[in-house]
């Protein structure tokens, strides 16, 4: 649909839209996005968040990538869910304008097209079939003791069930 020759994972580095603690360790972020990944020549993982100092600021990991991929177009894949907030991120005004937006549907979200500034020229719709899960939803799953089976690859629910990942 958007011609996307890869999907880069981007696991965030210091999130300052989240309280300590409320975010697993970065390591097993990069570690979870490889795990998911491996099987899928078209999906990557970048350490530019992680492996940079301060907050992650999605404005300067935009500004990174067109910086040094500056012959392709580049999309912002993300849900409804954070589409809803980014009027909150750091410079949202230029963020918008930096590159095309990919907006996914997520359930208990507004429709993307009810959304402030998804009618910029740069935002597009996406809904996809398929499991409305959320990683929101996995970790309460985990933290309540309940199974993510058949949710997450098997590989990545082994990884958060020997890293006891999520717990309470």
């Amino acid at each position: 649909m958007f011609g996307l020759d890869r999907v880069l994972l981007v696991p965030c580095g210091d999130a300052p839209h989240k309280a300590a603690g409320e975010i697993s360790a970065a390591v097993h972020r990069v570690a979870l996005c490889e795990i998911a990944s491996a099987n899928n020549d078209r999906l990557a993982v970048s350490r530019v968040e992680v492996g940079r100092p301060g907050p992650s600021y999605a404005y300067d990991t935009v500004s990174y990538f067109l910086e040094t991929t500056p012959r392709e177009e580049l999309h912002f894949i993300l849900g409804t869910d954070a589409f809803a907030l980014i009027h909150t991120w750091y410079r949202y005004p230029e963020l918008l304008d930096l590159c095309r937006y990919v907006v996914v549907r997520r359930p208990g979200y507004p429709e993307p097209a009810e959304l402030p500034g998804v009618h910029h020229s740069g935002v597009a719709q996406l809904t996809v079939r398929g499991i409305e899960m959320s990683s929101t939803e996995i970790r309460e799953r985990v933290a309540e003791g309940r199974s993510i089976r058949y949710l997450v690859p098997p590989r990545v629910e082994a990884y958060v069930r020997e890293h006891r990942l999520y717990r309470r």
